[in-house]
């Protein structure tokens, strides 16, 4: 997929694509497809939340830190995500 789309915007055939799901999550910081023209990538990621929702699960996890309690939405470091 990654190929064919770099092609199809090369040769003029898509003008543009936005993509946030890759075959590696996360993508790797030297994949061709972060500096192809016409293609904006975007963290991967369901809703777009607002910033006080961000605080909001900022403060929960520094509340459940210092009460020893386990963090949520954690990365899960073997999944790379």
């Amino acid at each position: 997929m990654p190929n064919d789309l770099v092609r199809a915007l090369g040769s003029g055939r898509l003008r543009g694509a936005v993509v946030d799901v890759f075959p590696q999550e996360p993508l790797p910081a030297d994949d061709p497809l972060w500096h192809t023209p016409g293609l904006l990538v975007t963290p991967h990621m369901a809703t777009l939340a607002s910033p006080n929702v961000i605080v909001e699960q900022i403060l929960e996890n520094a509340r459940r830190l210092e009460a020893g309690l386990p963090l949520l939405r954690q990365v899960d470091v073997r999944r790379g995500y």
